[in-house]
């Protein structure tokens, strides 16, 4: 049965925008590099990632590596769309059809060692048109080092890139890889070559082997429960703020906003001497290796909101919320001065607006709002306040619904002890929500009373208050026929 290849790769690569294919390509030589080191042999891994640019647009991208190589059994895998070479370490067999989405193709050039142990070379044009034998250049027992170059050609997106972001799209997606240090690395774009073990190196601050936080994914639905976060604590201006980072087998698949996530850690930290960085939450469970897509920008299922259920027992919807939340506690113990400092600011922000607000005031004690507000919460005042009053009605939702429960449970059952528990519990929030709905009722009237300044202020020439009549019927209407026909007036039409 054969594959139309550029129908294959669109329905799992859908834009063609410059992303998967380059990371593809590294991803093939960091995994060439690591079968050849698992001969033992003495040499010293090399990735070189050159970009070549025309009129400030990347036309072509070269990946060279000293790794293994296309030897027969990574060949073979090469031809074979979905085959499962790499499954053990996260391969999906079909990252190579990027190749053909983002770019018109491949230019494979690679020296490897063949079945009778000799150095051989094989070159071939990787494209739409791609056939398994034909245009295959192989030439045996050959004098060279091992050696691979694949050339994306003809790049199709048009977008003008800069450097550092390239740069620092691969150092996030292979940070397992530059942790590591073991294969040495260098970016050139355009004749400008960059170290990234040094930039690495020179942007991360620290990373502590006992900085390790072993926790349980909280699901119950879940077999295999264990995540590890690893802290890694890097330079302010490496990521700009706090990132936490999903990997599976060793390779980053989805990255999020920390302070988004988990709202009490700030998005950048300080260190005794006032010196500000950002951490990495890097975080590894079998969980996700088994999720990630084939196109491991994703995984199946795991998500912020739970939209698209798979009614499959072996794939229960997990939230990022899910997966934070038994970090909470272990994080408040390791940043406790910085998420004190955090909630300082907060605290100061939110009574900057209580005089004109001052149904909010019960916030400013309430640890868990204050935990779950973020930056882009408090990047304003008028942010601040319309986040305070969502979760304040949010908050008298919630309560509203525990206690018609209550009810029903003693409608239904007559248990008042579970009645008397369950209304127990929420009575620092019922006080707290008649407090805000006074303090509502107080301020809004308030506003009446503070134009009166306004509305009696005296004409100097007539020597009158000229719009005093507009404040007493604010305060009490005056001469409205309802009034003069039945001597009442209507409650809500005065504001006494």
């Amino acid at each position: 049965m054969g594959l139309n290849l550029i129908n294959a790769a669109a329905m799992i690569f859908k834009s063609k925008k410059l992303y998967h294919s380059y990371i593809e390509a590294i991803s093939n030589s960091i995994d060439s590099i690591k079968e050849r080191l698992k001969l033992y042999e003495d040499f010293i891994p090399t990735l070189d990632i050159m970009f070549i640019t025309e009129n400030n647009t990347i036309r072509s991208i070269k990946i060279i590596d000293n790794g293994i190589g296309f030897n027969d059994k990574n060949f073979k895998s090469f031809q074979t769309a979905f085959f499962d070479n790499k499954s053990l370490s996260g391969g999906k067999g079909c990252g190579h059809l990027s190749w053909i989405i983002e770019a018109k193709g491949a230019k494979i050039n690679s020296t490897y060692i063949d079945s009778n142990k000799q150095h051989s070379n094989i070159k071939f044009i990787f494209d739409k048109n791609f056939e398994s034998n034909d245009d295959i250049k192989i030439e045996k027992n050959i004098k060279q080092e091992l050696k691979t170059e694949i050339e994306l050609f003809d790049i199709i997106d048009k977008t003008v890139y800069k450097q550092d972001v390239l740069i620092k799209n691969i150092i996030s997606i292979f940070f397992h890889v530059f942790l590591e240090n073991f294969i040495n690395m260098k970016f050139t774009i355009d004749d400008d070559p960059i170290l990234l073990n040094e930039y690495f190196k020179d942007n991360i601050i620290y990373k502590y082997d006992d900085e390790a936080i072993k926790t349980e994914i909280a699901n119950n639905e879940i077999q295999i429960k264990d995540m590890i976060t690893t802290i890694i604590r890097v330079r302010k201006d490496f990521i700009k703020s706090s990132k936490i980072i999903l990997s599976a087998d060793n390779r980053a698949v989805v990255e999020l906003d920390l302070n988004e996530h988990i709202p009490m850690i700030p998005k950048t930290l300080t260190f005794p001497n006032n010196i500000e960085y950002c951490i990495i939450l890097l975080c590894e469970a079998d969980l996700f290796n088994q999720r990630v897509n084939h196109d491991r920008h994703s995984f199946i299922n795991i998500g912020k909101k739970a939209i698209d259920i798979i009614e499959n027992n072996d794939f229960p919807y997990v939230l990022y919320s899910q997966l934070f939340d038994n970090l909470l506690d272990k994080l408040k113990m390791k940043f406790e001065d910085d998420i004190e400092q955090y909630n300082n600011n907060k605290h100061n922000m939110i009574s900057s607006i209580i005089k004109d607000n001052p149904s909010l005031h019960y916030i400013t004690n309430n640890e868990e709002i204050l935990s779950k507000l973020t930056d882009k919460d408090l990047s304003t005042e008028s942010a601040l306040r319309n986040k305070l009053n969502d979760m304040y009605r949010q908050e008298k939702n919630k309560v509203g619904k525990v206690i018609d429960d209550a009810r029903e449970i003693l409608k239904e059952n007559d248990n008042y002890e579970e009645f008397y528990k369950r209304i127990k519990q929420q009575i620092p929030t019922i006080t707290n929500i008649a407090n805000h709905e006074l303090a509502n009722y107080v301020a809004y009237r308030k506003i009446i009373i503070d134009s009166m300044d306004d509305f009696t202020k005296i004409n100097m020439e007539t020597n009158k208050s000229e719009n005093e009549h507009i404040f007493h019927q604010l305060i009490f209407p005056m001469r409205e026929e309802d009034c003069i026909n039945t001597n009442n007036v209507n409650y809500y039409n005065h504001n006494l």
